[in-house]
């Protein structure tokens, strides 16, 4: 009989799920058998009604029971597979690459570990995509995958099980964005020439639309210029950027943007070998991820984004496609957290 183990680690309604997966397994539950009701089984368990419908919408997710009309929730037979696949660049674990990128990824693992799924990582690199495509069509058609999940990568595969390709969403427009924000705290501060610092050129088109945007909704006149490192680089190499901004020829900002907490961590060292302070020389503001200080003689105005809530987003989004429904992302805005760094 199913009993509630507070030492156990798991909530009371994974522990029900699994203790009902494992009656499945064991053929207590056969396929096609009708599970009883919420409440007969709230009743004979001794658990909540609302732990059992949690427990029920975990096997539903993971493909153990369906719901039929007018004869409840039935076992069913495609229960064997239980992995999901991680697909994934390399590079997204490399120390040099966006911690938040890394940070996500961690995040879903766990999540999926937590509801009982074992997620099968698909490390993608340079020349490895058809390599990578047949073993997880291998691993389809050999019935080991429930699910696949893109993480900021796309690898088209023709298959029947549901495919997740979408990123989480930032926000509902450009004008949640952290860049159209950052953009506003400081203009509001009186910067007109900002230099936005990013890594990489990818998401080029993604901050212009919000420059775009800014530009559109303001009636300042604001010069902003907007410049791509990597964290790939040495730090010595990013720590330069800022004595080039403001030697003889450089843009010389009044207001900076840094969109990666990696790189922010670098160019503080670049404005501290320059002589260069903020807010007296310029306004700072930074990316950050949640629970990832960044070390700075003043605290750092920042917009926080917290890993898990994207990673929940994720998931969230590929349980519904794994329930027959559209795979729709909630926005998630990024917090702003007022420091000292622009003169606050």
């Amino acid at each position: 009989m199913f009993e509630v183990k507070k030492d156990s680690g798991k909530s009371a309604y994974q522990q029900l799920a699994d203790w009902l997966i494992d009656e499945i397994k064991a053929g207590r539950l056969q396929i096609g058998q009708r599970i009883p009701s919420t409440d007969q089984l709230s009743e004979d368990l001794g658990v909540g009604r609302k732990v059992v419908q949690q427990a029920l919408e975990v096997l539903g997710q993971r493909g153990y029971l369906e719901r039929k009309p007018g004869r409840g929730s039935v076992v069913t037979g495609i229960h064997l597979a239980d992995c999901i696949g991680l697909v994934f660049p390399e590079d997204a674990m490399w120390e040099s690459t966006q911690s938040f990128m890394r940070l996500t990824i961690h995040e879903v693992y766990s999540i999926l570990q937590d509801q009982g799924f074992k997620p099968i990582i698909y490390l993608m690199k340079a020349g490895n995509n058809q390599e990578v495509k047949e073993r997880i069509q291998q691993d389809i058609q050999g019935g080991r995958l429930l699910a696949v999940m893109m993480l900021f990568k796309t690898l088209n595969i023709d298959t029947h099980i549901p495919v997740l390709h979408k990123s989480p969403g930032i926000g509902q427009d450009g004008r949640e964005g952290m860049v159209f924000r950052a953009l506003q705290y400081l203009s509001a501060r009186d910067c007109r020439r900002i230099t936005i610092f990013s890594q990489g050129t990818k998401i080029r088109d993604s901050y212009q639309k919000e420059i775009d945007l800014f530009r559109k909704d303001t009636s300042l006149s604001c010069e902003i210029n907007l410049q791509f490192g990597s964290n790939s680089k040495s730090q010595s190499q990013i720590s330069e950027v800022p004595q080039k901004l403001f030697t003889e020829g450089g843009f010389k900002p009044d207001g900076i943007l840094v969109t990666d907490d990696n790189l922010t961590r670098n160019f503080i060292i670049g404005l501290l070998n320059e002589g260069i302070q903020y807010p007296r020389d310029v306004k700072l503001v930074s990316h950050a991820n949640k629970n990832s200080p960044i070390l700075s003689p003043v605290p750092l105005t920042l917009f926080e984004f917290n890993p898990r809530v994207h990673a929940e987003n994720y998931v969230k989004s590929l349980h519904a496609m794994m329930n027959g429904k559209e795979a729709v992302i909630d926005p998630v805005i990024p917090k702003l957290i007022i420091g000292k760094s622009c003169g606050e």
